[in-house]
C-alpha cells in the first residue's frame, strides 16, 4: 500500500468500525439502538428470530440498515475484494431479511437522522433494482409517505431520478 492509499485506507477502516454515521432514529435513544444486530444486518446474516414484532421503530432501523450501503473490504493483504458473485450472493441474503423484518412490522413514519423515509433509503441503496422496485411498492402500500422531504430538502423522486432508476420515477410520478 503507497501512501495515496492512507487517508483512503482509513477512512474506510473508520467506516466500518464506527458506522456511517446515518443510521440513527431520530425518534429512538442511540442507546436503545441495536448497533450489533444491525452491523449483522448489513453483512446478511441477521437472526429472524431476534426481531420482534414489539418494537416497530427498532424493526424499520434494522431495516434500513439490511439495505444500507456496504463497502466491501479489501483483503489488506492482498488487496482483494470480494468477487461479483459473493455481492449478489450478500445482497440477496440482505434483502430476504429485509423482507422478514417488514413483515414483522415496520415504524412507517420512521426517519434516519438526515430525515430520510425508508423508501428513500431503499432508492438510495445498492440492492438489486428489481427489489427495489418492488420495495417502494410495498413500503408505499404499508404507508410510508412519498413525498417527504428529508433534510436537506431532497425527496424520494430526488432519489429516483439521481440513481436513474425509470421503474421507480414512473411509480412516484403516477401517484
Amino acid at each position: 500500500m503507497n501512501i495515496c492509499h492512507r487517508p483512503f485506507t482509513i477512512l474506510i477502516l473508520s467506516m466500518g468500525m464506527f458506522g456511517c454515521g446515518s443510521l440513527q432514529a431520530s425518534s429512538v435513544a442511540a442507546d436503545k439502538l441495536p448497533d450489533e444486530q444491525c452491523q449483522a444486518a448489513k453483512q446478511g446474516k441477521l437472526k429472524i428470530a431476534d426481531v420482534h414484532t414489539d418494537d416497530k421503530t427498532r424493526n424499520a432501523y434494522l431495516f434500513e440498515c439490511a439495505v444500507s450501503v456496504v463497502i466491501s473490504m479489501p483483503n489488506m493483504m492482498s488487496g482483494e475484494s470480494k468477487s461479483k458473485q459473493q455481492r449478489l450472493t450478500e445482497k440477496r441474503s440482505r434483502a430476504g431479511i429485509a423482507d422478514k423484518i417488514l413483515a414483522k412490522g415496520i415504524d412507517t413514519e420512521y426517519r434516519n437522522r438526515d430525515g430520510d423515509t425508508l423508501i428513500m433509503a431503499v432508492i438510495r441503496s445498492y440492492m438489486v433494482d428489481k427489489w427495489k422496485e418492488d420495495t417502494v411498492i410495498r413500503l408505499h402500500g404499508m404507508g410510508v409517505p412519498v413525498g417527504a422531504k428529508n433534510n436537506h430538502g431532497k425527496t424520494a423522486m430526488d432519489f429516483a431520478r439521481q440513481r436513474k432508476n425509470t421503474n421507480i420515477i414512473n411509480f412516484l410520478s403516477s401517484l
